[in-house]
């Protein structure tokens, strides 16, 4: 429905255990456009989805060379919805209702994410999403809602 925002990106050579315990309100904001189908229905968001990429490849700054040799292969590996299935799959997040986008129409959300480390379980994250939603109508007429707060303790 839009393209993703990247919350966080650690450079594995350089970072500290600080810099990976969670995401410090990270910003985000996506526009969403109707698919314009012209169906009577209207079309919904039910959420967020969540995933991460990785990229092992060698440094070529100053900082970088001094972390080992150059890689001859790279790796990539993701778990977005784009790739298909892996062992990780992708973490959804719904909201507490569907936001829906009427036909012709538009819905701007804007917002910051966090991830705070569980304390029962130092390898998962809880996350709090604050976002407002603002929704253009194909007649021009706009409508925001105010600011949504949720929290979720992944299992």
């Amino acid at each position: 429905l839009a393209p993703p925002s990247v919350v966080k990106t650690l450079d594995l050579a350089a970072c500290t255990l600080e810099d990976a315990k969670g995401v410090d309100e990270a910003e985000f904001s996506f526009d969403i456009e109707s698919s314009g189908s012209g169906a009577d229905d209207e079309e919904e968001i039910n959420g967020f989805a969540g995933w991460f990429t990785v990229d092992f490849q060698s440094r070529t700054d100053e900082v970088g060379k001094q972390f080992g040799a150059k890689m001859t292969n790279p790796v990539h590996f993701s778990s977005s919805p784009e790739i298909g299935d892996t062992h990780w799959g992708q973490q959804a997040f719904y909201f507490p209702s569907a936001i829906p986008i009427q036909s012709n129409g538009k819905v701007k959300i804007d917002g910051t994410m966090e991830m705070i480390r569980s304390k029962e379980n130092a390898r998962l994250y809880n996350v709090k999403l604050q976002y407002t939603i603002g929704a253009t109508a194909a007649d021009g007429l706009n409508n925001v809602m105010d600011m949504v707060e949720s929290v979720y303790k992944i299992p």
